[in-house]
């Protein structure tokens, strides 16, 4: 006997437990709820377990249904959605009812996002007509990357991604702002690089007191680098010879994408009219400022989104607005820069140039203030000082500390001095382990220390 459909609007039906499906047949009892899933826009045919005479499907909006045999029916999606199907038998007898969820073709999703980041193991499922993303990636760029296909994929409707990220994702950013002279390159003898000396020491910059032409504070520094020397011994030759000052030495932790932010320096008030005729007040900051932003890609590589600043407040181009008030200028260096680098890797920019021109006048007491003869007893000097700001950036990736294990601090395994060690042997600390003297006290007596015990940590060192 031939099945008939009758498309009837009915209310949503409520999900059961899924039934079991053998060789695509869906085992239907009007006592229990069986579930199927159809992709939006494809067909599929279904077979039952039992005969029935009718069908009637609560929204055709979600889905079409036609009648096959008496033990099958085609199914189409036509939206994303939930439904349900109402199976009678010639009695009007409910012969069982399927839940029908319309769901994202996730299978052609899947392949997608599979050749778009062959390496996550990401998986695809969909619940309540929003696309589900699992599994494990990388790094956060393949599971951005992955989010966005299946964004794109439904149209842009909201993804559920718990996709988890394999790497660490914490960065921290070593930054040293060190502003050094630009006669340093004539001063250190570095026009092609500086000459070198190995002893037991470790190597040892010399310093050519030869006349060498200035050359670019980044290429002092970078022909340093290709020669072995550290950062480290660079700068201190520098600084030795006042030739370079340490700004400041941040560093900062951020999440993968997230922007972490420093300053230091303060906050100038300026005055600012308003239509009204009153006068508010802002704040310009001005310091040494930092603004950087990591994403970790895979094989520890960071991608690193840096802005740095130093400004300074310049007196000298101040403007007089009304009522006297005078708003000073500001002089600022400021760099912003993409770069990827590997964990523990530096990079360093320069030629954030500022040039100070001094005038200096030197008379003979009297003699120099004479008209027209005044200029033969007086002298001028001119000075101009150029210094170039040079900021070294390194990346760290970093996880938060095992719970169960103590931070050690550089105190720990030493012991205050007594009078003894501090005065007749001129020991500042005692380590921990020598046996404690007794130590006299300010009212005449004497301490005398417990028993002695271990202490101190075992540190797990690289071995070379």
């Amino acid at each position: 006997m031939a099945a008939a459909a009758f498309l009837a609007g009915a209310g949503t039906l409520a999900f059961g437990a899924p039934a079991r499906a053998n060789n695509d047949v869906v085992y239907v009892s009007a006592t229990k709820n069986a579930s199927i899933k159809v992709a939006k826009g494809k067909p599929k045919t279904i077979m039952t377990s039992a005969a029935f005479y009718q069908i009637v499907i609560g929204d055709p909006e979600i889905a079409n249904v036609n009648p096959l045999t008496d033990k099958s029916f085609y199914v189409l999606g036509n939206n994303l959605g939930t439904t349900g199907i109402a199976l009678f038998d010639q009695n009007k007898q409910l012969v069982g009812t399927i839940d029908v969820e319309v769901t994202l073709d996730t299978d052609q999703l899947a392949s997608t996002i599979r050749a778009s980041v062959p390496d996550a193991k990401i998986r695809v499922g969909s619940a309540n007509g929003r696309v589900v993303l699992s599994g494990e990636a990388d790094d956060a760029v393949a599971a951005e990357k992955a989010s966005k296909i299946a964004s794109r994929f439904s149209g842009n409707e909201e993804v559920i991604n718990s996709v988890n990220i394999s790497s660490s994702q914490q960065v921290q950013l070593n930054v040293r702002f060190v502003e050094i002279n630009r006669q340093a390159g004539q001063d250190l003898g570095a026009k092609y690089g500086a000459n070198f000396a190995f002893g037991m020491g470790g190597r040892d910059v010399i310093l050519d007191p030869g006349t060498v032409p200035t050359a670019g504070t980044g290429e002092i520094i970078g022909r340093l680098l290709s020669n072995g020397v550290s950062i480290d011994i660079a700068i201190k030759a520098l600084e030795e010879r006042g030739l370079a000052r340490r700004l400041a030495e941040p560093n900062l932790i951020a999440r993968s994408g997230q922007t972490a932010s420093f300053l230091a320096g303060g906050e100038f008030p300026i005055p600012v009219s308003e239509d009204n005729g009153k006068i508010s007040v802002t704040y310009k900051k001005y310091g040494v400022g930092l603004d950087f932003t990591p994403t970790v890609l895979k094989d520890g590589l960071v991608s690193l989104d840096i802005a740095p600043e130093v400004s300074s407040i310049d007196t000298s181009a101040s403007i007089q607005v009304s009522n006297g008030i005078s708003i000073p200028a500001f002089i600022v260096r400021r760099a912003k820069t993409s770069v990827d680098l590997k964990n523990g890797q530096s990079f360093m920019i320069a030629g954030l140039l500022q040039s100070q021109n001094d005038i200096t006048t030197s008379r003979l007491p009297g003699l120099g203030k004479l008209p027209v003869l005044g200029s033969l007893f007086s002298s001028k000097s001119y000075q101009r000082r150029e210094t170039d700001l040079v900021i070294i950036v390194t990346p760290y990736l970093v996880k938060p500390v095992d719970p169960s294990k103590k931070m050690v601090e550089p105190t720990d395994g030493t012991q205050p001095p007594s009078n003894v060690d501090y005065f007749l042997n001129n020991n500042e600390e005692v380590s921990a382990s020598a046996p404690k003297r007794p130590v006299a006290l300010a009212d005449g007596s004497v301490a005398r220390p417990a028993a002695a015990t271990t202490s101190g940590h075992f540190l797990d060192l690289p071995k070379d």
